[in-house]
């Protein structure tokens, strides 16, 4: 049993990828591809931060 519950539309998967991606903008269905677009957001934000000056 998982530690957390969720409910309503933050529990819905996008269809197609049995139940392995949540819902997205982008119907991305397969975890391999929405795992390289969060990292490569990821860096890019982090990347963002290092030009204004911040640390993470």
């Amino acid at each position: 049993m998982s530690r957390y519950s969720v409910v309503g539309s933050a529990a819905e998967c996008e269809p197609g990828s049995n139940g392995l991606v949540l819902r997205n903008r982008l119907g991305i269905k397969d975890p391999a591809v929405m795992a390289v677009l969060e990292r490569d957001l990821l860096l890019r934000s982090m990347r963002g931060q290092e030009k204004c000056g911040r640390s993470i």
